[in-house]
């Protein structure tokens, strides 16, 4: 009960403080709770112990590398300083679930959520070990204060090839008091070409070219897009690291061709879940988040997975995919070759877009921030990311988090 009254109390509060913020947008939102739901890809991050099971060799104080304690710490305590501010603008709190990508296990989210920029907000997770060869899956890290976890499943991807992938994340829960249907994804990647044994293979002559850009880019339910507010400074490190256009190119150097059915089989699985969720309650509400490898733009998403682009053409049991709009401006959360690409993304079902309801999508953002980008040699305006071949950068990750805000009335 105690527990109960201090949860009510601290609601309480940041819904105060959000009020004043919202009334100035929008009167008929003045009265509501803003949760913020993000999805992050954390670049290989791995623990220095050998799993036998697993091919973590190159993240060995034995390897080329050279991973030790110092740097592992180092990139636990960068991801922790981004994670710490998403959203924070809309909610002290910050994220009450986040979505992520490529760790190794459940040791490394520990570390991450114990870290004493995270700790106050008491974070958990859900995390299950899956079959790819490099050890890496995907988690959900949320805040107890907003959601409440009430299933939890792992589905397995088989895929034509047979080659083991990520299992895809499935979380049933209490967001606030609304149920939701989480499913996290890390769909196969487009490495490998041709070779299609090799898509899940190490990825590391990808991602060094695989570098990504990225701003504050919002989009609000009603289905107005742009950037929130003047961002210079993003159209500068765009324009300092490649090209803006052109990442619809009918002939795709990236192996996207040779590796589509990968993820075309990923997307079904997914699809399956969500169909059996629309069964039973065709207004259920559903989130769908990960690295998908794709574009929303792309087979997968538009046809796999079925998210619809343009919210006019929302019917109940539809998916939303606010991504498009920013993606044809020429943003994205990173790049192949100088072409901008947006694979992380955060698709809602259509109940998740009525204002009239208790929940709703209010926002969606590219995280941005100045210490999350090169200033300069060779990969300037690029992410700062974790390695340069094999020397330490001191970075971040290869890609950008996305956030979105739901409004809860109160």
């Amino acid at each position: 009960q105690q527990n109960m009254n201090m949860k009510a109390l601290l609601l309480a509060v940041v819904s105060i403080w959000f009020c004043v913020c919202v009334q100035a947008q929008n009167d008929s939102t003045a009265k509501a709770l803003p949760i913020v739901i993000g999805f992050y890809n954390l670049e290989n991050l791995f623990d220095t112990l050998d799993n036998l099971v697993k091919d973590d060799v190159e993240f060995l104080p034995t390897s080329v590398k050279k991973y030790n304690s110092e740097k592992y710490f180092d990139k636990i305590g960068r991801l922790a300083d981004v994670i710490s501010q998403m959203g924070i603008n809309y909610n002290p709190d910050g994220l009450a679930l986040m979505g992520c990508a490529e760790i190794e296990n459940d040791t490394v989210l520990t570390d991450l959520v114990l870290h004493e920029k995270l700790a106050a907000r008491g974070y958990q997770f859900v995390q299950f070990g899956s079959p790819d060869l490099r050890g890496i899956d995907v988690g959900l890290i949320y805040n107890p204060l907003y959601f409440r976890v009430l299933y939890k499943q792992s589905l397995h991807v088989e895929l034509p090839s047979h080659y083991p992938t990520r299992d895809i994340l499935y979380v049933k829960g209490l967001l606030y008091d609304d149920t939701v249907h989480v499913l996290v994804n890390h769909w196969p990647s487009r490495s490998g070409g041709n070779n299609i044994a090799d898509v899940n293979a190490k990825e590391g002559a990808s991602r060094n070219a695989n570098n990504g850009r990225q701003a504050t880019v919002s989009t609000g339910a009603s289905g107005d897009a742009g950037l929130g507010g003047t961002n210079n400074n993003f159209r500068k490190y765009m324009e300092d690291a490649g090209s803006t256009s052109g990442y619809r190119d009918a002939l795709r150097p990236d192996g996207e061709e040779a590796t589509r059915g990968l993820r075309l089989a990923a997307s079904k699985v997914c699809r399956m879940v969500i169909d059996s969720i629309l069964s039973k309650n065709i207004l259920s509400n559903i989130i769908i988040m990960g690295d998908l490898n794709d574009d929303p733009t792309d087979a997968s998403v538009l046809s796999g997975i079925k998210a619809k682009l343009d919210i006019k053409k929302i019917k109940d049991g539809d998916l939303y995919n606010p991504w498009g709009d920013i993606l044809k401006q020429g943003y994205g959360t990173l790049a192949y070759g100088g072409k901008w690409n947006l694979f992380d993304q955060i698709m809602f079902s259509s109940d998740l877009l009525n204002t009239a309801s208790d929940l709703f999508l209010y926002r969606n953002h590219i995280y941005y921030n100045e210490m999350l980008i090169n200033k300069g040699g060779q990969y300037k305006g690029y992410p700062k990311r974790t390695w340069l071949g094999d020397v330490y950068n001191y970075g971040y990750s290869d890609h950008f988090p996305v956030y979105s805000v739901l409004l809860k009335r109160l």
